[in-house]
């Protein structure tokens, strides 16, 4: 069995399965994808270590790809990658390796021209909520997308998901290409 050259590692299953995609996109098949389950501050528990260095001893480059939650995810990130000696070769942070963002305001953005309503209703849903009563919490942005995909008729569960439908999803969105270039230098 021959070992892929890179692991790529994201937080979760939706980012395993939107980066499988993209590979598949780019035709990247030299790339095993799998998941850290949760943000970066899982590269402190041992099993995450153990993960890393194990595709290291295999002789598998490593990259993660994580959300840019914040203005310190990087900086925090890189200290315990620093700090716990992991043999990690590469970092992007999702939405576009400079801003703070999430998987989900990369799909927002991958989201196909004709489909875009869905999300117009979306606000307005979420400012009748806070209109209504401020003390209604409006829906995360990962209900933002389940909705999306509800709304057309698509799989909603984050593992089942088929990013490679271009009535659905646009691959070849320009704020993709951050990601797709890194995925590509790789």
């Amino acid at each position: 069995m021959t070992v892929a050259r890179w692991l790529l590692l994201g937080e979760g299953i939706a980012d395993v399965v939107f980066l499988r995609a993209l590979l598949q996109d780019l035709n990247l098949p030299d790339m095993e994808v799998d998941q850290i389950g949760g943000n970066y501050t899982r590269l402190k528990l041992d099993a995450v270590q153990n993960q890393i260095r194990r595709a290291a001893d295999k002789g598998q480059r490593v990259a993660l790809v994580l959300d840019a939650d914040s203005g310190d995810t990087r900086t925090e990130c890189e200290e315990i990658v620093a700090e716990k000696g992991l043999p990690v070769d590469q970092v992007f942070f999702i939405p576009n390796d400079t801003e703070p963002g999430d998987l989900e305001d990369l799909l927002e953005q991958a989201i196909v021209d004709e489909h875009r309503c869905v999300l117009d209703c979306f606000r307005e849903y979420e400012n009748c909520l806070t209109g209504a009563n401020p003390m209604y919490v409006k829906p995360n942005k990962k209900a933002k997308i389940y909705a999306y995909c509800e709304a057309i008729g698509s799989e909603a569960k984050e593992d089942k998901r088929n990013y490679l439908n271009p009535l659905w999803w646009n691959l070849d969105n320009g704020a993709l290409e951050p990601l797709k270039s890194f995925l590509r230098g790789l």
